[in-house]
C-alpha cells in the first residue's frame, strides 16, 4: 500500500523522522519491518529501541521476533533467535567474512536514563515519544547517535577525502547516516515534541531532506482496515480531545473540561505551563 511504502521510505532515507499515527494504524508492525530490513541489509548497524518503559520497547522487539520465527530468510541471517531478557532484548546477525555483526537492542531507560547511558547506536527508534522525559531525550538518548559505527575507519576515510578535496570536503561526505525515528499517537502542543515538529517543518520548507514528518489519521487507511463500528462508537462517546489525538493523529492545544490536560501535566512536569481558557 502506498501509505506504508511512503512511511518506510521516509524512515529509510531520513535522519530525523517523526511519525504521528492513529491508534491501530500499524506503527509497531512498520517499526519491526524497518529494523528487520536495516539489520540484514546494513552489516554492522546498531539499532536501539527505547520507550518510556521496558515493557513498551519490548512490544516492537516482540513484533520483530515474530518476523524472525516466520521467516526462514531472517533465521538464516541471524546467529540465533532473538532473546528477551530481564534488562534488555537482543538480536545479532551472523558475521560473514569481514563484515560486522548488526545488533538490535530493546532497552529500558529507567527513571533518569542511567540504564542506557553509554550505549551507542546508529538508528534510534523511540516509541511513545511524548512520554519520554525531555531531559533524558536530549542528554541521554540523542547522544547515542554521536559516533559512527566504526569511528576510526571513518576517520581514515575522511583523511583520504582530504587528499582529494583539501578542506573543502562536501558536507554529505562528513556526516554519518545515523538517525532517529520518533513514533506516537496524536498529543498536545504543550509537549516538547510539538516544538520538534515545528522545527522539522521549517527545515522541510527550506528544502532539508533529512527531516521527515508523517501524520496518519484513521481516515487515510483503506476501507476494511478498521472496524468502522468501533471507530464510530469512539467518535460518538469519547471526549473530543481523545478522539482527535488517538484516532485523527492531531496535535491539539489542550483538552476540555474543568481540569485541562496542560494543568494536570504541569503538576508532573514543571516545564509545562497551564494554558488559559
Amino acid at each position: 500500500m502506498q501509505l506504508f511504502y511512503q512511511l518506510l521510505k521516509d524512515w529509510w532515507f531520513g535522519k530525523f523522522c517523526l511519525a504521528t499515527a492513529s491508534r491501530g494504524a500499524g506503527k509497531t508492525f512498520m517499526a519491526a519491518l524497518y529494523i528487520s530490513l536495516k539489520a540484514i541489509l546494513f552489516p554492522g548497524i546498531r539499532i536501539v529501541i527505547a520507550a518510556p518503559s521496558y515493557r513498551q520497547s519490548k512490544f516492537i522487539f516482540q513484533e520483530f521476533q515474530k518476523f524472525y520465527y516466520e521467516s526462514p530468510i531472517m533465521q538464516a541471517c541471524f546467529e540465533r533467535e532473538p532473546v528477551i531478557g530481564q534488562d534488555q532484548a537482543t538480536a545479532y546477525t551472523k558475521q560473514i567474512g569481514r563484515s560486522l555483526k548488526s545488533s538490535v537492542k530493546a532497552l529500558p531507560i529507567g527513571n533518569d536514563g542511567s540504564k542506557v547511558r553509554g550505549e551507542r547506536g546508529d538508528v534510534l527508534l523511540l516509541d511513545e515519544i511524548v512520554h519520554l522525559p525531555e531531559e533524558i531525550f536530549r542528554t541521554v538518548l540523542k547522544p547515542m547517535l554521536s559516533t559512527s559505527s566504526s569511528p576510526m575507519r571513518r576517520v581514515k576515510e575522511v583523511e583520504e577525502l582530504k587528499k582529494i578535496y583539501g578542506d573543502n570536503i562536501p558536507k554529505e561526505y562528513l556526516t554519518a547516516n545515523n538517525s532517529y525515528i520518533g513514533i506516537t499517537s496524536g498529543y498536545y502542543q504543550f509537549n516538547y515534541w510539538w516544538s520538534e515538529i515545528k522545527l522539522a517543518w521549517e527545515a522541510i520548507k527550506e528544502g532539508n531532506h533529512n527531516h521527515r514528518l508523517s501524520f496518519i489519521p484513521y481516515t487515510d487507511l483503506p476501507d476494511g482496515f478498521f472496524d468502522i463500528d468501533l471507530v464510530n462508537t469512539s467518535k460518538a462517546t469519547d471526549p473530543r480531545h481523545v478522539f482527535l489525538t488517538e484516532w485523527c493523529a492531531r496535535w491539539i492545544a489542550d483538552s476540555e473540561g474543568a481540569f485541562p490536560m496542560s494543568l494536570l501535566e504541569s503538576c508532573r512536569d514543571s516545564s509545562v505551563e497551564p494554558r488559559s481558557k
